[in-house]
This record gives C-alpha cells, structure tokens and sequence, in this order.
C-alpha cells in the first residue's frame, strides 16, 4: 500500500509500523507528506537529527515545520523551521505547537503514539489525540500518527481506532 496514497485518501490515519522498520518507515512517511507541507511532531527525536534523516532522502527541509519536544535547545539551526516544546510531557504546549505549526501545513505527522504512552497516562493521551482529531476534523488538513506495532493491541489504540479514518500497517 503506498503512503501517499493512503495520506491523500483519508483526513486522519494511523500508520502502524514494526521496531526494526521503524526509521525507514517514518522517513518514508514523511516524504509522501512533505510534498505537501508537513509538520512534524517529534516525542522522539530532536529535529537536527530528523532533519539529517530527511535530507538523506532528499526531502526538502522548506516543506517541513518541526515541533521538536526532546531537545530542549531552543536555538535554530539553520535550514530548519522547528517551534520548541519544553518536554514530551507538556501536552498542552505540544498542543498549542501542534495548532501554530499546522496554520502553515497542510499535513501533520505526529511521531508517535506509542512515544506518548510513556509520558502519559492513558486517559490523558486519549483525551490528547481526541482534541488533536477534532481540531483537525474541523479543516481540510491531514493529520498522520504513527504508533508501533508492539502498541496495537493497547486501550490507547484501541480508542484511536475509533477516531480516525484508517488505522493501516506498514
């Protein structure tokens, strides 16, 4: 299944991928977005280091607006568009990021799911990804989350599932 095709198709997709594909698959994910612009939501890595990644794959860095939530530096590199979070745990900043970010995309990659389960509990990380769908709902943008496949079967996933368009392994 192509992820192009799949982001094109649906407003709001949870691509599941394995740990041992996962930095190819999120690369890969983020090419088809950044034809379009994309930002990126990192719980993961900081943007210098995904942006090396990207520019590997000859991803265009003026497509791409990182919400960077783990490096805690706050200075610009630059070639990089990135709005800093002060931790992975400061959801509401990561949402107020999210929002800034996404006024100048089109396509929102959140990085990841499974990430989020470790700085939150499971209520509050439905009641995150909740309100991050349904602001999106309320635009013709997309909206991508990328959760491990060792995540599938947990209670988070499993209300996810009922809130986006197509839950799909890569």
């Amino acid at each position: 299944m192509k992820v192009d095709k799949v982001i094109s198709d649906n407003q709001v997709v949870v691509f599941v991928v394995s740990k041992a594909k996962y930095q190819a698959k999120i690369v890969q994910i983020a090419a088809a977005a950044a034809k379009k612009k994309v930002s990126f939501v990192s719980l993961n890595k900081p943007y210098t280091v995904l942006g090396e990644s990207f520019k590997k794959k000859k991803i265009d860095l003026k497509n791409v607006v990182f919400v960077d939530t783990v490096s805690g530096d706050l200075s610009k590199e630059k070639g990089y568009a990135v709005i800093h979070v002060s931790s992975p745990r400061a959801l509401t900043e990561v949402s107020i990021a999210m929002t800034k970010a996404a006024k100048k995309t089109d396509v929102t990659v959140f990085d990841s799911l499974s990430t989020l389960l470790v700085y939150s509990d499971n209520a509050t990380a439905i009641k995150f990804v909740h309100s991050a769908v349904s602001k999106v709902r309320k635009t013709k943008k997309k909206f991508v989350f990328v959760s491990l496949s060792d995540d599938s079967k947990t209670a988070l996933m499993n209300d996810v599932s009922m809130f986006v368009d197509k839950v799909v392994k890569i």
